[in-house]
């Protein structure tokens, strides 16, 4: 299965990378490392919980009255 992540790189405090479909984050001290953690998360998300689809959901703009 193949995630798209965001890469956020703090330079002496870290890395953290983000997967928006789960929500999960990965954190290192290096693009390796918080990329390593991310995995072992995504993988055992994978296993027990629901991944939403790629695409994302079907969003649209509604108004209300109050």
């Amino acid at each position: 299965m193949e995630f798209t992540v965001e890469v956020l790189d703090y330079g002496r405090h870290g890395l953290v990378v983000k997967e928006p479909r789960t929500g999960l984050s990965g954190e290192g001290d290096t693009k390796e490392e918080a990329m390593d953690d991310l995995r072992r998360k995504l993988w055992s998300h994978i296993e027990y919980d629901f991944v939403p689809p790629a695409e994302g959901p079907v969003r649209s703009i509604e108004k209300i009255t109050i």
